[in-house]
């Protein structure tokens, strides 16, 4: 009998749910059963997934705020940031349906070539195919509903595989700012009062309103953090403090010498760090040196270093003077190099999820 996953609140330790396990002969029945929808072609017609879709966004929509404080209090996420993600989630339901309303096949001209005067092609859209969604840890909710919707949109069977919890805004969310690059003449002054801002932000309770950084997924992250910092060159501005076993404090790190692994590796938690550059030229450098890379920032004070780190930075998504939180589910997201395959967004899903098939007839 496959064990059930018990789900803790990390900031109290009260048992919240019990999820239950399926057994691996339950999900054979279950993929058996998919691969047999597809094969005889038993999709949904695109007047049902638009029912479908709806239904489950007003669903949603009346059930905002218990979700928004069971997200929080399942994974330590802050229940302001919660409610961006839930309000992200109905919207997605919206562009998902406006997919569906103006997905269309194309017809291709073949009277290119004289022999093909007597010909018409187009094209239409089919589904790839069964899917599993694997919902991801940092984001549990969210992006587990945008891969099942896209999937209803595609028309393709699906089944989750749930994480086993989430986690907060704790520098684990693969948008959160990990090195920041500052003209020379100014970084003393900015990283002293970054470090001050980060030293009043308040950690505890994710439930809390007044909560701006929760837990962390685990505890070995905690202690991961504290080696990777110790082992650094590192000057701490904000030193971080482990609060209890899963919570510790921001920290923001100064002067380190960028073969540290704390510069060099994604790490993924509540530091931050601040590095000197004598020139935008030398900060766009080592901002490409890394093998993970997802978005950038850039707060430029003149256009044409807007236009350059386009051009040059090698991020998926560059920002200018705008945080990198700031998303809504039109967009595209995605790493590059080492992070990540594949590429984000409820449109790219759907596109990837389909096949376009070509019928070519002659008259």
């Amino acid at each position: 009998m496959a064990n059930n996953w018990i789900i803790i609140d990390p900031s109290s330790g009260e048992q919240l749910h019990t999820v239950e396990s399926v057994e691996f002969e339950v999900i054979d029945r279950w993929l058996d059963e998919m691969a047999r929808l597809h094969r005889t072609k038993q999709t949904l017609l695109r007047y049902r997934r638009v029912e479908i879709l709806q239904t489950a966004r007003l669903e949603v929509a009346e059930r905002f705020d218990e979700l928004a404080i069971l997200i929080a209090a399942m994974g330590g996420r802050p229940l302001t940031d919660v409610r961006v993600q839930v309000s992200r989630t109905i919207s997605g339901f919206d562009v998902t349906v406006a997919g569906i309303l103006t997905e269309e096949g194309r017809q291709i001209s073949l009277d290119l070539a004289a022999r093909n005067s007597d010909r018409i092609a187009f094209t239409k859209h089919e589904p790839i195919g069964p899917l599993i969604a694997i919902s991801v840890f940092n984001q549990p909710f969210n992006l587990t509903v945008d891969q099942v919707i896209s999937a209803v949109a595609a028309a393709c069977p699906v089944i989750v595989k749930p994480s086993k919890g989430a986690i907060c805004h704790s520098g684990q969310v693969c948008v959160s700012v990990q090195r920041i690059f500052v003209p020379r003449s100014i970084t003393s002054d900015f990283a002293e009062a970054f470090a001050a801002a980060a030293g009043e932000l308040v950690t505890g309770d994710a439930k809390d309103a007044k909560t701006e950084c929760g837990s962390m997924i685990r505890p070995v992250e905690v202690d991961r953090m504290a080696e990777w910092m110790s082992a650094s060159s590192w000057k701490a501005l904000c030193a971080s403090a482990r609060l209890s076993e899963k919570f510790c404090s921001p920290a923001v790190l100064f002067s380190a010498a960028l073969k540290d692994d704390v510069t060099r590796q994604q790490i993924f938690d509540l530091a931050a760090r601040v590095y000197s550059c004598d020139s935008a030229e030398k900060a766009i450098i080592h901002a490409k040196e890394l093998r993970l890379i997802f978005q950038a920032p850039a707060f430029p004070y003149r256009l044409c270093f807007v236009t350059r780190a386009i051009n040059e930075l090698d991020a998926t998504t560059v920002i200018a003077n705008d945080n990198k939180a700031s998303r809504v589910e039109r967009m595209h997201f995605g790493e590059r190099c080492h992070s990540a395959y594949g590429m984000g967004g409820i449109s790219n899903s759907i596109r990837e999820m389909s096949v376009e098939k070509l019928s070519v007839m002659r008259a």
